[in-house]
């Protein structure tokens, strides 16, 4: 790693093992380049963007420059899991300014793209969309996330809000915090 040294607690660890695993879609044990093409090229597509449109291209830059933020992190082209939860740990979960520079800028371009009406929100089908596509989780965590995060069934889930909630994910150490609900329950 570039010199930095991030303790990655237990808890953090298991979240980070968790979203690798979502990451690593053929098994292989490690990321590459490609896995971030090929999700963003999912993401896109389930928005209804061309792969090649201006929307498809716009996306697959924001993954593309998470990718290369961790991958130079790491110093490597192929990260493992552990060198991916380090790497994100140095990059992201350090410091809020990591979050706010990369990871911020990655979510609201991905659940933008599934944000099929424009009104910087995602409605229940859109995140459906978003969690299907974009987190690898089945639709019924998406469900369960969206009844606890918006109180109105017909309601919808602003993108920024749903950034704060991933925030709070890396950063909240409390089991029991909102953002640590969002991908279903992580034991501590």
């Amino acid at each position: 790693m570039n010199g930095v040294v991030v303790k990655v607690s237990k808890y953090l660890g298991k979240k980070l093992a968790r979203r690798f695993r979502a990451w690593d879609a053929d098994g292989s044990g490690y990321l590459c380049e490609e896995d971030f093409v090929r999700r963003a090229r999912l993401v896109a597509s389930a928005g209804g963007h061309d792969v090649g449109s201006v929307r498809h291209l716009e996306v697959q830059e924001q993954f593309l420059i998470l990718w290369k933020s961790l991958a130079g992190e790491a110093g490597v082209d192929h990260l493992t899991v552990e060198q991916y939860c380090t790497a994100f740990a140095a990059l992201v979960v350090s410091h809020p300014d990591g979050f706010d520079a990369v990871y911020g800028p990655f979510i609201r371009a991905s659940a933008g793209a599934v944000d099929i009406d424009g009104d910087g929100a995602l409605n229940r089908r859109e995140l459906r969309l978003w969690y299907a596509t974009h987190l690898q989780l089945p639709m019924g965590v998406s469900d369960h996330v969206f009844d606890e995060m918006v109180p109105d069934p017909h309601g919808v889930l602003p993108i920024e809000e749903l950034v704060g909630w991933v925030r709070d994910y890396y950063f909240n150490e409390d089991p029991n915090s909102p953002g640590n609900k969002i991908l279903g329950e992580v034991e501590p």
